[in-house]
Formats: C-alpha cells, sequence, structure tokens
C-alpha cells in the first residue's frame, strides 16, 4: 500500500475544516489535495479522532501480510493433507516425502523438509553415503564380532 505523505493528524484536521462551514473546494486548494481524495478520506475516517486513523492506517498495512501468512499456511496444509496417507519414517522416506511436496505441490524446500521434519542438509546428502565409504571398516568389525561376541558392536 502506498504511503500517504499526509499523517493522520493532518487528515484528521482537513476532515474538520468541513465541520467549520469551510467550503470542500477551498479545503482541498489549501492542503492540496483532488476533490475525490477528501471525499475517499471523509467516506473511510468520518467522524475519527487522530488515534482512531493511525490504527485504522496500521491495520491497514498488516492486513496484507496477514493474507499472505493465511495463504502460505492453507498451502501448506493442503500438502500435509496429502502427504498425510504416506508413511515417512527414516531419512530415505522423509527425503521422498520433500521431494514429493516440491515436485507436487511446488512447495519451496525449507518448507518442505521443516514438513516432514527434516533437515536441509539430509534433504541434499547422498543416501548411504557413509556405508559405502566406511564398508571395509565395517566388514573389519564385524569379523572381530565374530571371533569375540562378548565385546558387542
Amino acid at each position: 500500500m502506498k504511503k500517504s505523505r499526509f499523517t493522520e493528524t493532518q487528515i484528521g484536521t482537513i476532515l474538520k475544516q468541513a465541520d467549520a462551514d469551510m467550503a470542500v473546494k477551498d479545503i482541498c486548494r489549501k492542503a492540496g489535495i483532488s476533490e475525490p481524495t477528501y471525499y475517499s478520506w471523509k467516506s473511510k475516517y468520518g467522524g475519527m479522532q487522530a488515534s482512531g486513523l493511525k490504527r485504522t492506517k496500521e491495520l491497514e498495512a498488516e492486513l496484507p501480510k496477514l493474507k499472505r501468512m493465511y495463504a502460505d499456511l492453507t498451502l501448506e496444509n493442503h500438502a500435509m493433507k496429502d502427504l498425510i496417507a504416506k508413511k515417512t519414517v527414516g531419512p530415505e522416506a522423509k527425503r521422498a516425502a520433500a521431494g514429493y511436496l516440491v515436485d507436487t505441490h511446488e512447495v519451496p524446500i525449507a518448507r518442505a523438509c521443516s514438513c516432514v521434519v527434516l533437515s536441509r542438509s539430509a534433504c541434499y546428502r547422498e543416501p548411504d553415503h557413509w556405508t559405502v565409504r566406511d564398508a571395509e571398516v565395517v566388514a573389519a568389525l564385524a569379523a572381530l564380532i565374530q571371533d569375540r561376541p562378548s565385546r558387542g558392536f
């Protein structure tokens, strides 16, 4: 929303001048506004004090933010309802679920990861990377465990 060059107090003063039997044309000329602007202010803020005007402007500025938040939550809710049938236990399934949300519902990757409770780094990490890299070590430990089962893994 475009920020007005007039403060709430100035708008209230301009609107009160009409109550003092001053012509609307003269008020508009003196304030440097058009008559439609004056009448839109009058319909919006007529009879309000400066504090009421200020609160109304704050609420008007806050409304688009709240609408965006509601739209985001609605999108996330719809995506999660669609995902609820899928079982997501373990990183592999969670990665697949996050990918499904990104591909099907066009949810950003950060939000998809937070929905399935998966860190973004785990989402990008290659699956079973450490098992391939450490296969020799794991095999050697398994051989030691078979020789000495009381030691444990």
